[in-house]
């Protein structure tokens, strides 16, 4: 008889299975990125509420925001493709 596992993406954790025996998390080099990206990214928030409308300036501070929304969102997306049991389900 096989055991199925679920596999469920959260915030606290990566990655967490459903016999909450397994939990993939961040290496501690992963964590330092992405806590070095998260503080670049509220200060551009911060950067981009003070600027205004429709100056070239205020792009510039939005596509390096976005840049850094998308280096946080890679960082995660990399912890689930390592993960054992993700390998043989569709992201």
């Amino acid at each position: 008889m096989q055991h199925v596992v679920g596999v469920d993406r959260g915030v606290a954790r990566p990655v967490q299975c459903s016999n909450q025996e397994e939990a993939f998390d961040l290496t501690a080099g992963e964590k330092k990125k992405k806590q070095y990206h998260e503080r670049r990214r509220l200060f551009y928030q911060k950067k981009i509420s003070r600027q205004t409308k429709g100056s070239k300036r205020r792009y510039v501070t939005k596509v390096r925001l976005s840049g850094k929304h998308a280096k946080v969102a890679n960082i995660r997306e990399d912890v689930v493709t390592r993960s054992p049991e993700s390998s043989s389900m569709p992201l």
